[in-house]
């Protein structure tokens, strides 16, 4: 997949080498390294998770169709690894 920036230049290639759906919840020290994110655990990378989307919420929902929609541990997410292939 091309990383493009705002006006469509490519500065750098990914390949994906996995990918999964976990519930919010469910995401552990195993699926995220805290640590790349500047957090030193995943209760911290799932807080900061949080008040990112508590600043969005009222339009995520509106694009999700659900009115009042919150992130919940039940929140499907989908985890995505990938390399830098070029």
């Amino acid at each position: 997949l091309p990383v493009l920036d705002h006006e469509g230049t490519r500065h750098a290639t990914v390949e994906v080498v996995s990918s999964a759906v976990i519930s919010f919840g469910d995401i552990g020290e195993d699926v995220v390294a805290a640590e790349s994110a500047g957090m030193r655990t995943a209760e911290e990378w799932r807080a900061a998770q949080r008040r990112f989307y508590d600043g969005c919420r009222e339009e995520t929902a509106v694009l999700l169709g659900e009115p009042g929609w919150r992130l919940t541990d039940e929140e499907p997410m989908v985890i995505t690894h990938f390399r830098l292939a070029g």
